[in-house]
């Protein structure tokens, strides 16, 4: 075979192998990136009347409101949504550990709180500007959707535990 040849039959192999790449690396392993899109969570009366232990604490000690955030969607396939929100205290509340996000599962028209944990996942400027992001994946694993949070240095999973019934973490890597 002549060179011309073999410099042929590798360029065709290398653009292969690049769209090959491009092709994998675009497919979305989530159904939807969800803190960009979230809604005030004042104009929510389930949420409103909701009894925050954190928005408790943040007004004992008589700080600036706490910014509810939140996201409808249906974790579970019953039918009904459930909500994923997010806390964003005062950075003089919240210090440097980040906002609460918590999974509430609608359960016969009463939310239950599947899941509570600590990211920073938004900008401690004026307007809360998202840092990260919260994902709702296409798996599925006993019964409710994945969820992949990417906080400041931190990807966690959480997946839902049926005999716990709430979500669990798992950390994926420091990024």
């Amino acid at each position: 075979m002549k060179l011309k040849e073999k410099s042929k039959i590798l360029l065709f192999t290398l653009m292969a192998i690049l769209l090959f790449s491009i092709v994998v690396n675009d497919r979305k392993d989530y159904k939807i990136e969800i803190l960009k899109n979230m809604k005030n969570g004042l104009e929510d009366e389930s949420l409103v009347d909701y009894n925050w232990e954190y928005i408790q604490g943040a007004e004992e000690l008589s700080v600036v409101p706490i910014t509810i955030r939140y996201f409808d969607i249906g974790l579970n396939k019953d039918g009904t949504d459930d909500k994923i929100v997010v806390l964003i205290a005062p950075i003089l509340f919240s210090t440097s550990h980040g906002d609460t996000v918590e999974i509430l599962i609608n359960e016969n028209g009463k939310y239950r709180s599947v899941f509570s944990g600590v990211f920073k996942i938004n900008k401690q400027d004026k307007e809360n500007t998202p840092a990260g992001k919260i994902y709702i994946l296409k798996n599925i694993e006993n019964g409710f959707y994945k969820i992949k949070i990417l906080g400041d240095q931190t990807e966690v999973e959480l997946i839902y535990d049926k005999n716990k019934k709430e979500y669990e973490m798992y950390l994926m890597d420091s990024i």
